[in-house]
């Protein structure tokens, strides 16, 4: 069963990105070309502390909030706010 007001996905969103790889450096235009508009501007670079924060039983934005993975999320929440309508998101 689905919530009415969620039927439909709102993007698709990169994560573990790294630029030191040809392979991640790669995917996102190749995803773009595919999906178009549904797959996220911002995307989740690969982090330590992403990945230490669960192991705390803490999101990351609580467990490091200044952690370039905390900021990259924060981002992709700001991107999906603004593509959910109004009467939504309140």
């Amino acid at each position: 069963m689905t919530c009415p007001r969620w039927s439909t996905p709102t993007g698709c969103m990169l994560v573990r990105t790294r630029s030191v790889t040809p392979y991640c450096c790669a995917r996102p235009p190749i995803l773009r070309e595919r999906f178009g508009d549904a797959v996220l501007t911002a995307m989740v670079r690969e982090n330590e502390r992403v990945a230490e924060a669960p192991s705390h039983a803490l999101p990351v934005t609580m467990y490091d909030a200044h952690s370039a993975g905390a900021e990259d999320y924060r981002a992709v929440a700001r991107e999906v706010l603004a593509r959910v309508p109004q009467e939504v998101a309140a």
